[in-house]
């Protein structure tokens, strides 16, 4: 269909009001419940169908229809806005405000009478503005925008990231929130150069103080990324398709706020403890180009104490923790070493690296993304120390000692035990406790090993037979007690062994019960 035509007919559908609106809820990604709804004119001609805004709004932009449009479309959903409540601080209302309105003195005035006609607190009304409606005239576009934000409404920066300025675009106009583009957040779980261009437009808007709202969001897993990267609210298909009917808009956003969404917004363990990521670029030569502002919280450093200075002046000397080279990094690609605190001694940290190459395939650009895993390393680091005294407890023990899984396989035995019985250590390794029991004894000792693994029993003291490798029976007695995992189930079983005469011994027979004795057998 012809411009003129279309033009006609969209004439007739807005003097008629025959457009509707549909409602799309925007939902903050620290509570999972609805902040608001971004209004979505729809159009649905009686001859030619659904017609797309991709269609009709250039239409209206070109012929100035977007004027009448534009007054609609706000008083419409201002009044909407006060059917879901009439509270001040209820939930807001977006409003996409076109270039060719925004360039005209009026729309303040129109702003101004859906305010006063609806009745709605001005602080629940977001006008979206794209960067094509800014670049005409920046200062103006400026002007017009402080005198919108003096009636207490909000602005917001829509399509962020599509355009050439963008940057310019957040320091140098008056806003509240930045809507970081769709085609980003499609590609945030798998491309890494998305992420991190998401991860700094996030960082800048902060800084600035301007609040981040992702766009175009279908999965959990584009959710889970937009949590660890700090974004505020997030709108798409996840949360709930646009809908122009009010009481399923209210049915949706109530169920919304009745859902729990703790555990699929929480990315991992280091984000729910509130672990902060840092974010550095590199030049190809290793010098630090930016600093995101949580360097304060992971180093003690500022971001323009970082800037100017070579990453290898940073690193512990006993470290290879340049991003650049290969040496030191892991089969995922992430690079693990110690870098100087402002305090003069060192954070571990593991960072992902990204390179960033222009159009000949150089690489002009390394981005880090780091994590603090002090923490991590040091308990690493201590319970290998004490692995390595409790090794040192075991294998010089004077007493028979042996360690076994809750199935009876030996896990490690040590050379008491080994002379005892007539074997190698090593060899005794991978056999179970029943491959050493006296024939007779078995049946015994399975059903202590059974209420040791069904936590009948932390602890007990048996006595029984263990075989020698030449097939003679020694009498023991054996001190058994389980080994508790982190979920304090039972994991292992550790056994103190000691040689009886044989008329002490009665086979099978619990001598003592020792349940405070905690964890094994």
């Amino acid at each position: 269909m012809r411009d003129g035509d279309l033009q006609a007919r969209l004439t007739h559908a807005i003097r008629h009001e025959q457009l509707t609106l549909s409602y799309q809820p925007i939902v903050s990604l620290t509570s999972g419940r609805p902040s608001g709804a971004e209004a979505l004119a729809r159009w649905n001609d009686e001859e030619l169908g659904p017609v797309s805004p991709d269609v009709f709004i250039p239409v209206a932009e070109r012929s100035g229809l977007v004027h009448e449009l534009g007054r609609w479309v706000l008083r419409e959903a201002c009044l909407e806005a006060m059917r879901w409540s009439t509270d001040p601080g209820g939930p807001s209302v977006s409003v996409n405000v076109s270039p060719v309105q925004l360039a005209r003195s009026d729309v303040i005035r129109q702003v101004a009478d859906a305010l006063t006609e609806s009745g709605l607190a001005p602080a629940r009304l977001c006008l979206e503005i794209t960067e094509t409606a800014a670049v005409v005239d920046l200062d103006e576009t400026s002007v017009r925008l402080s005198r919108l934000r003096d009636l207490g409404v909000r602005v917001a920066l829509d399509d962020f990231g599509t355009g050439f300025s963008s940057l310019t675009m957040l320091r140098r106009l008056p806003l509240d929130q930045v809507k970081i583009d769709r085609s980003f957040v499609a590609g945030l779980h798998e491309n890494a150069q998305d992420s991190v261009v998401v991860r700094l437009a996030v960082e800048a808007a902060h800084l600035l103080g301007h609040t981040v709202c992702a766009e175009g969001v279908e999965t959990v897993e584009q959710v889970r990324e937009l949590v660890a990267i700090g974004c505020d609210t997030a709108q798409g298909w996840f949360f709930g398709k646009p809908t122009s009917d009010s009481r399923e808009f209210i049915e949706l956003a109530d169920r919304l706020t009745r859902t729990d969404f703790g555990s699929t917004f929480v990315a991992d363990p280091a984000q729910a403890s509130g672990t902060p990521d840092l974010v550095t670029a590199l030049s190809p030569e290793g010098l630090i180009r930016y600093a995101s502002s949580s360097v304060v919280a992971v180093l003690g450093l500022r971001p323009e104490d970082l800037v100017g200075q070579a990453v290898n002046d940073l690193t512990h000397p006993g470290d290879s923790f340049d991003p650049r080279s290969s040496v030191g990094r892991s089969a995922d690609g992430t690079v693990v070493g110690r870098v100087r605190h402002a305090d003069g001694g060192y954070r571990w940290l593991s960072s992902s690296v990204h390179e960033l190459r222009d159009g000949s395939g150089r690489i002009r650009e390394y981005v880090a993304t780091s994590r603090d895993i002090t923490t991590l390393i040091e308990t690493q680091q201590e319970l290998e120390a004490v692995e390595e005294r409790f090794r040192g407890a075991f294998d010089g023990a004077p007493i028979g000692m042996a360690l076994s899984d809750l199935t009876g396989r030996i896990l490690r035995v040590n050379d008491a035990l080994a002379a005892l019985i007539g074997h190698h250590p090593r060899d005794l390794v991978g056999m179970t406790v029943d491959d050493i029991t006296w024939p007779e004894d078995r049946t015994a000792d399975a059903e202590n090993l059974d209420r040791l693994a069904t936590q009948q029993e932390q602890a007990h003291r048996v006595r029984k037979r263990y075989l020698t490798k030449d097939g003679v029976p020694v009498p023991v007695e054996v001190w058994a007690a389980t080994i508790q995992g982190g979920d304090e189930t039972p994991q292992l079983v550790v056994a103190h062994v000691m040689p009886v005469r044989d008329e002490l011994l009665t086979p099978g027979r619990v001598v003592d019960h020792r349940p405070e004795a905690g964890p094994g057998r």
